[in-house]
């Protein structure tokens, strides 16, 4: 912010405008890098999910005498 308050001494306003616009662009990158690493995030998930599921169904399947301590 000193930086820009030196560049531009005689219009303070263009000062803050141009701090404003960089603001902007840094919670624009924030947010990009939020909603990547959320949606990286949701991606692991089902992945993992759909792992899981496919070694569930090669399981073997217990009779129901055995699934009740029989």
């Amino acid at each position: 912010m000193l930086r820009l308050v030196e560049e531009y001494k005689t219009n303070p306003a263009q000062a803050l405008a141009t701090f404003m616009s960089l603001l902007k662009l840094v919670f624009l990158d924030v947010g990009l890098a939020i909603e990547t690493y959320l949606a990286q995030r949701e991606r692991t998930i089902r992945v993992q999910q759909e792992a899981f599921l496919l070694r569930k169904r090669s399981w073997p399947r217990r009779s129901p005498i055995t699934q009740h301590g029989g």
